[in-house]
């Protein structure tokens, strides 16, 4: 059995753009899919400055001519340039308080998570719509060294005296609970992977537990001991674990039929 497997994943891409993704994606009529997103909900901000999503209609009939691909292109990365150095400028000649540097509040948070529940169950929907099988698998972050900027650090290092105290359920628990609560996370926590599993049981989509895949993998059964490179991205050994989970439920997936060479 032959598989051609393509990556449509993006940079920082949150579900939002993710959307707009799939709709193309479909066209091309894949023997399966498999959505895996969680990490990137608050990251899609100065981003989507430029996205356009009313544009969308146009990109697509110019997107035939390699000419507009290549302008399209050289324009982004400009854009992405200069969106940078705008940030890093703000950064330099604001006043040094990590406190107060990250752009969402809690009530905001709330409605990203609304929206991530929408946008996932429209990803899902546009191929269930085409009889396209899909899986959805949940996603497992770092809880032991997630990524916090120094104040609320100072929040979160009772953890470490927990994990020295070897209770180790009760840090897996503060460290969900506290990741939850954190309005700027920039990786997976509970929420985001309870609107998953939510939103695959609603629409009767297979799930790939991710989460309790590496949790169970770990010393002490939380995620980030061992099997994560930084916040959110998995080592090599985590991977592999991924590779497997998927690729079985791949090959149990009712209605998948790959090219067989």
């Amino acid at each position: 059995m032959g598989l051609q497997i393509v990556n449509a994943g993006g940079l920082a891409y949150g579900s939002h753009r993710l959307v707009t993704l799939a709709h193309e994606l479909v066209e091309y009529a894949p023997d399966a899919v498999i959505v895996y997103l969680g990490n990137n909900e608050f990251e899609e901000v100065s981003q989507l400055q430029f996205y356009a999503p009313g544009t969308v209609k146009v990109q697509e009939f110019f997107d035939h001519f390699a000419f507009f691909r290549i302008f399209r292109d050289v324009i982004a990365r400009e854009w992405i340039s200069r969106l940078k150095r705008e940030h890093d400028q703000r950064q330099l000649a604001a006043p040094l308080d990590w406190w107060e540097t990250e752009p969402y509040t809690p009530a905001e948070a709330e409605r990203r998570m609304a929206a991530f529940r929408i946008n996932l169950t429209e990803i899902l929907r546009i191929f269930i719509r085409r009889n396209i099988p899909v899986l959805l698998g949940t996603v497992p972050s770092n809880f032991v060294h997630p990524s916090f900027r120094w104040g609320p650090q100072l929040e979160f290092s009772p953890m470490q005296n927990i994990l020295n105290e070897g209770d180790y359920a009760r840090a897996l628990e503060f460290a969900g609970k506290y990741l939850s609560g954190f309005a700027n996370r920039h990786q997976a926590s509970p929420v985001e992977n309870g609107i998953i599993r939510e939103v695959a049981r609603q629409n009767h989509i297979p799930l790939v537990d991710m989460v309790k895949v590496i949790s169970q993998a770990e010393p002490h059964g939380i995620p980030g001991e061992t099997l994560f490179e930084d916040h959110c991205h998995l080592t090599a050994r985590g991977r592999a674990l991924w590779i497997t989970a998927f690729s079985k439920a791949l090959a149990a997936l009712p209605g998948f039929k790959p090219l067989v060479k």
